[in-house]
């Protein structure tokens, strides 16, 4: 399935941050971390007008829906709730 936003929204993939030790062994996320609020912009609605598909982007923690689509996470949010670009 392929999903299109509409109007000033954006589909965000989350970054995921994986700790490992010096033997390469990964650590998961912890649960009493922050939220993540830093992400790729995969798709736009045609009202979006200062970012673009494969910006790297920082938005404000819980302003984001999580939905699946093909087994992946990601986010579905507006426009207003991203808060810089990541260059």
């Amino acid at each position: 399935m392929n999903i299109k936003p509409l109007q000033d929204f954006v589909i965000v993939r989350i970054k995921t941050e994986t700790e490992s030790t010096e033997a390469g062994i990964y650590i998961p996320e912890a649960t009493d971390k922050e939220p993540i609020n830093t992400g790729t912009v995969i798709s736009i609605g045609e009202k979006v007008n200062l970012i673009k598909e494969g910006d790297q982007i920082m938005f404000r923690p819980y302003a984001f829906e999580e939905i699946v689509v093909n087994e992946e996470k990601l986010l579905f949010g507006k426009q207003d709730a991203i808060i810089a670009l990541i260059v």
